[in-house]
């Protein structure tokens, strides 16, 4: 290196810099964060470079996956979940007893030390404390032989400041400045540089080959895309998501989005580039309704009617929105309900309310690992592993795991009325804060009553669709409707309660 303005050879010297190769599908970080001291492994077998010797036995098992409508998504970060890869196959039973279909995995690119996975450094490299990448694979298929869908969650905005690419030429594959500094987590992809000379656009052409490896090496059934809106190329987006499904052949391929704000431009319905979105407005109302508002405020039916039928937004599919109680961005929503109210059984009741809504509403369904038993613990981006002794050696955590179980296989059994978007608010009490809606495919019926208001004795709704035999999933209590009135009277509704009826029998 020399000054531009010297001819002076004698100051001359020579700068040698070391990184891994960016297309490293395995890296040894000797023991140590520093990138310079990190290597690449190459792995040769009969003379060609392999990933592993993994065979593949369940991709013909297809039919025993949901379609994208139908998706009941449990979030887990491989770390705090268990330890490994291989510790998500002996908890296949724990997810097929709580009614999930699909695991998403936070990302689980190679990363520095313990973290989240929100700073890649290695872009095909798998995380190498979660286990090896034969580990992953024979994960991902004995989940697929139980009809359980993964999903994996990944960081395409930016990288962190030690990838390789940042200390081979930062400008080449990223932006000079942060798009915006205020959420601004490292050097950010820059999608719109055309390279006219090679005829390539550098950041889309590597971090595609990055994500089509991810798809067609490890055979996933969908990618989150997180900062979605900060990426700002909808272009790139759309380009990469109709390949994935292409390398997914007739499997259900899933790509949504963190787009916060939400809006509806971003999915497929709209010209966009998602199959849906991770649904915020849907946390931050219920959030504000069960748990930081108290009973001096009212409840507005009309923000919570928005977020129940996402058609009052402009969706158009089930698959548009992902609803969500807590994701890994939040407190679990247990921790907060039994945080900030006291009262065990007003707590258990407000969380018996939520879940209602969670599983009736319009759209798929997420839930934060550990929130189905009762895992109180406060959001962490430290190590915070979970605590399985609880479930089998405490009333409390079994009772609130058979609630969420009971909830999600209600939604299971009825899945082919709640992936539709039927739904007719029915009955509405501003003073009472009573709201009761129906869910409907032909001529079967689910009714939703929810009560946010104080107890209620002979409370009459009317416009109930058909006379019959209505049942309480939750209670299994019959409420008899044999007349024309079309009209259901209760005896007493207790504050904050919910029912879930279905039309056992039609007189």
């Amino acid at each position: 290196v020399c000054p531009e303005d010297s001819n002076d050879s004698s100051r001359f010297m020579d700068l040698w810099y070391t990184f891994v190769d960016p297309y490293a599908t395995e890296v040894d970080e000797m023991g140590t964060d520093e990138a310079n001291k990190s290597v690449g492994v190459l792995r040769i077998k009969d003379g060609r470079k392999i990933i592993d010797a993994y065979e593949w036995k369940h991709d013909n098992d297809v039919h025993l996956l949901a379609q994208n409508d139908e998706l009941i998504i449990y979030e887990l970060h491989v770390g705090d979940f268990h330890e490994k890869f291989k510790d998500l196959t002996t908890k296949i039973e724990h997810f097929k007893s709580l009614g999930i279909n699909a695991i998403i995995l936070m990302p689980i690119r190679q990363t520095v030390q313990y973290s989240w996975g929100y700073n890649p450094r290695y872009s095909f490299a798998i995380e190498h404390t979660f286990g090896t990448t034969y580990e992953f694979k024979e994960m991902i298929d004995n989940m697929h032989a139980n009809g359980i869908r993964v999903l994996v969650d990944g960081v395409y905005n930016h990288a962190d400041v030690s990838s390789p690419l940042a200390q081979i030429d930062h400008d080449y594959w990223f932006h000079h400045e942060p798009k915006d500094i205020q959420n601004s987590w490292g050097p950010e992809w820059n999608y719109q540089h055309y390279d006219a000379k090679y005829n390539v656009w550098p950041a889309r052409k590597y971090v595609g080959d990055c994500i089509r490896y991810l798809v067609q090496e490890f055979h996933i059934d969908g990618l989150r895309f997180s900062s979605a809106r900060f990426i700002q190329n909808f272009e790139f987006l759309t380009l990469i998501t109709q390949d994935v499904k292409k390398l997914a052949g007739n499997k259900p391929f899933y790509c949504a989005a963190e787009y916060i704000p939400e809006d509806p431009i971003i999915t497929v319905a709209k010209n966009g580039p998602m199959d849906g979105l991770w649904h915020e407005k849907f946390y931050t109302t219920i959030k504000d309704i069960l748990i930081m508002n108290d009973d001096n405020n009212r409840v507005s039916l009309d923000q919570l009617k928005l977020v129940i039928d996402g058609r009052l937004q402009g969706y158009s599919s089930i698959q548009n929105l992902v609803n969500y109680l807590s994701n890994h961005d939040h407190n679990r929503f247990c921790y907060d309900i039994f945080t900030h109210i006291k009262d065990e059984q007003t707590a258990i009741n407000r969380l018996k309310l939520g879940l209602l809504l969670l599983t009736t509403s319009t759209g798929n369904i997420l839930l934060w690992m550990g929130d189905e038993y009762g895992e109180m613990k406060a959001k962490s981006i430290e190590q915070s592993k979970l605590d399985w002794t609880l479930i089998p050696t405490n009333d409390f955590n079994k009772n609130l795991f058979s609630l969420w179980s009971k909830m999600l296989h209600i939604r299971q059994k009825y899945m082919h009325i709640f992936k539709t978007l039927n739904l007719k608010f029915i009955h509405e009490n501003s003073d009472q804060q009573l709201l009761v809606y129906d869910r409907y495919e032909n001529n079967e019926h689910i009714l939703i009553i929810i009560n946010f208001g104080s107890l209620v004795k002979n409370y009459t709704i009317s416009n109930i669709p058909s006379k019959g035999i209505w049942t309480d999933l939750l209670s299994e209590h019959n409420y008899h409707l044999m007349d024309e009135s079309n009209q259901l009277t209760f005896d007493v509704i207790e504050e904050k309660q919910g029912f879930i009826l279905i039309l056992n029998r039609q007189q």
